[in-house]
């Protein structure tokens, strides 16, 4: 439903208008166009405040889109590497207290954005995750976070099942307070 969504730009397209779109996306592949395409298929080496390859990735979108209308790369790289800065609740850095690095992405409600997150960082982040039950397996999560988490804080009504998924490196923390307490006791400096 998401892709079919993002979709609808395409389908009133004319022949005379371009599409700049991320090519190492296989859905976005498979996405028909009306006019030219402008394939990016990497987030080159731009350098930016914002963590993640997908905030790369979006900056030189946008920065290729820019050029359609006159304005030169190096112009645009060179403001979204000094402006650009995340959305509030997305990957949005909060603060540092005792060397612990603490991050808000309450955006990342889906598997993918979840993934993005978590692949943002080189080292294993702490993590709080759960929340409203959709009914939705939550295996494959179960697995990314065994790989990509040094701990897990479950929340919500789904914490139950993450704990259960997750026993070796979860810990049940029933809500958001809860869990930001018991991190601030048992987090370490250098943690995220």
């Amino acid at each position: 439903a998401y892709i079919a969504a993002k979709a609808n730009i395409l389908r009133y397209q004319t022949k005379i208008d371009v599409a700049v779109l991320n090519w190492t996306d296989k859905n976005i592949r498979k996405l028909k166009t009306r006019g030219s395409v402008i394939k990016i298929k990497s987030p080159a080496r731009i350098k930016l405040k914002l963590l993640g390859k997908h905030n790369k990735m979006n900056a030189v979108l946008a920065a290729r889109a820019t050029g359609l209308f006159g304005v030169p790369f190096i112009v645009s790289y060179r403001i979204l590497a000094a402006k650009m800065k995340s959305l509030p609740y997305a990957l949005e850095f909060i603060g540092e207290k005792n060397g612990v690095k603490y991050y808000n992405d309450s955006e990342s409600t889906t598997f993918e954005a979840t993934q993005a997150a978590l692949e943002s960082f080189v080292k294993k982040p702490i993590l709080i995750v759960g929340g409203y039950d959709k009914g939705i397996d939550i295996k494959p999560l179960a697995v990314l976070i065994e790989k990509k988490a040094k701990a897990v804080y479950a929340i919500g009504q789904t914490s139950h099942k993450i704990h259960e998924l997750l026993k070796a490196k979860s810990f049940h923390a029933g809500t958001l307070e809860t869990a930001i307490q018991l991190i601030k006791k048992t987090a370490k400096k250098g943690d995220i």
